[in-house]
């Protein structure tokens, strides 16, 4: 473009002296763009000194990359009276809202499919041959951080990403020439388990997780159900599933794609959308019959999960069931089955999913060290109770 720019880096990996030559055309007015890592800014007293005295002669403004958004405060205390230009391309209100307070002021043409993971790494690999024809790169889910390729076809994800956002910046690597890409995510239920322990391990361990810890996991545990729900979805166009969390509230609604393999499957399988309010309502009369059967010191069962208010609402005679004594909580009730439309166990353990994850039914996940000073980390997760409201938001949608 023609603009004077430069980069400044680490002392280790920069001389001093080509640092200092920097700084002087910066102060000349001949260098009009500089690169810096935000460790750098945040850090260097040093630095900032020099940009707040450049700034006593000329026009400085800020250009923020997503990692330091969490440090604009500090940016806006030091230079209250510079613009500041935040870029983005997956900001939620939500996010917005928050760097608000910070702040203190009050169309990729991509193809998604989501396939069944395979259990055996050999079969993990054919499927990843199986859909590439010409040269590819193995990566982290950070491969765009030295991928500067506009052609870039197809994107396969070994296990579901962390987060909306994530999915969002991965696939951005595609289709940078406005050609037709495709996205395939390799989902197994059992990628939950794994991408929690995997988050529970960033945290120290100690006996007592601190609040910060505590929140950071909360936010974690529910991204990642989120993810997991998009993904078991059959049905839900996955340009909504995935897009929608970033829709402001006056943003026009999200279209159909049509190309997505679930958009296919809707037309091939002439799906009816049915209300199942009455099908939810039972689940949480389920659930109401759960937390006083644990609460009940002579049954024995403690606490409650997925599985338990799936043998329930289906009335299962299976093992577990007759150890737990479940049976006898609906001995008393008509055999004939009150849902019309939710029958299957798979079914059912979706639909509970999805009322967890809209935090209509209080789920506990509970992450930490398999013992004080451990390395291993151990996941459980149980049901107790239902939100304030739950029955009256199910009425209000159905």
């Amino acid at each position: 473009m023609g603009i004077p720019a430069a980069k400044i880096y680490a002392a280790s990996d920069q001389p001093l002296e080509k640092q200092e030559k920097i700084f002087g055309e910066v102060v000349a007015g001949i260098t009009k763009i500089l690169w810096v890592m935000s460790e750098k800014f945040i850090e260097s007293l040093k630095f900032r000194k020099f940009l707040n005295n450049v700034s006593q002669t000329r026009s400085v403004q800020f250009v923020i990359n997503e990692p330091a958004w969490t440090k604009l405060e500090q940016i806006k205390n030091e230079f209250s009276l510079l613009p500041i230009l935040l870029l983005t391309a997956t900001c939620s209100y939500e996010g917005a809202s928050k760097l608000a307070i910070i702040l203190k002021r009050p169309n990729l043409k991509l193809v998604f499919e989501t396939q069944s993971k395979p259990s055996k790494k050999k079969d993990i690999v054919e499927i990843v041959h199986k859909n590439i024809e010409q040269n590819h790169e193995v990566a982290t889910n950070a491969f765009g951080m030295g991928v500067h390729m506009s052609d870039v076809r197809i994107i396969i994800h070994i296990t579901f990403p962390l987060s909306s956002t994530n999915f969002v910046q991965e696939v951005g690597r595609a289709s940078r020439d406005r050609q037709q890409a495709k996205s395939i995510v390799l989902y197994s239920c059992s990628d939950i388990r794994k991408l929690l322990l995997i988050v529970g391990g960033k945290i120290e361990s100690t006996n007592e997780i601190q609040p910060v810890q505590y929140n950071y996991l909360e936010k974690m545990k529910k991204y990642i159900f989120a993810m997991a729900y998009t993904f078991e979805d059959s049905y839900q166009y996955h340009r909504k599933m995935v897009y929608e969390p970033f829709r402001w509230p006056k943003d026009s609604e999200i279209p159909k794609c049509s190309i997505c393999d679930n958009c296919k499957r809707c037309i091939d399988d002439k799906i009816i959308w049915c209300n199942i309010s009455e099908d939810l309502l039972q689940i949480l009369d389920t659930v109401d019959k759960l937390v006083n059967f644990t609460n009940d010191l002579t049954t024995p069962l403690v606490n409650f999960g997925h599985n338990n208010i799936v043998d329930i609402f289906t009335k299962a005679k299976n093992k577990n069931a007759k150890e737990q004594n479940l049976t006898s909580l609906w001995e008393n009730d008509s055999d004939k089955a009150k849902s019309n439309i939710i029958r299957t166990r798979n079914i059912c353990l979706h639909a509970i999913d999805r009322l967890c994850i809209e935090k209509l039914l209080v789920q506990n996940v509970v992450i930490k060290p398999i013992q004080p000073g451990s390395s291993t980390i151990v996941y459980r997760s149980n049901i107790s109770g239902i939100a304030p409201d739950t029955r009256q938001k199910i009425l209000e949608n159905s």
